[in-house]
């Protein structure tokens, strides 16, 4: 499955995500995992297809509280729970607020 290649590995972090597409509003989901490229999003009453491009909001935890950082997405695969997506180019502080989330210092 080549739309399934990861650049990074996914960590098992849930996240509240906004996600959107053309035809709906907003509805409230949450993440599996995520990476620096994507992220699988359990989506239970969200109907999307392969291949749609969507608008996400994430809301990234850090010490000052939950910051919204919004993330253009594209679905690469479908299942009965939820989407595999692949991010669009990450504006600079959503790429670093990821690094931080995923390689914490310690």
């Amino acid at each position: 499955m080549a739309s399934d290649r990861r650049l990074g590995p996914r960590k098992q972090i849930t996240l509240e995500v906004l996600v959107s597409d053309r035809k709906r509003g907003a509805k409230s989901c949450q993440t599996r995992d995520i990476s620096l490229d994507g992220a699988f999003i359990e989506t239970q009453d969200v109907t999307l297809k392969k291949k749609a491009k969507i608008d996400l909001i994430l809301k990234i935890p850090s010490n000052r509280g939950a910051t919204d950082y919004p993330v253009q997405a594209k679905v690469t695969s479908v299942e009965k729970h939820g989407v595999t997506v692949i991010f669009g180019n990450l504006e600079e502080q959503t790429y670093k607020a990821l690094v931080d989330l995923l390689y914490p210092e310690e």
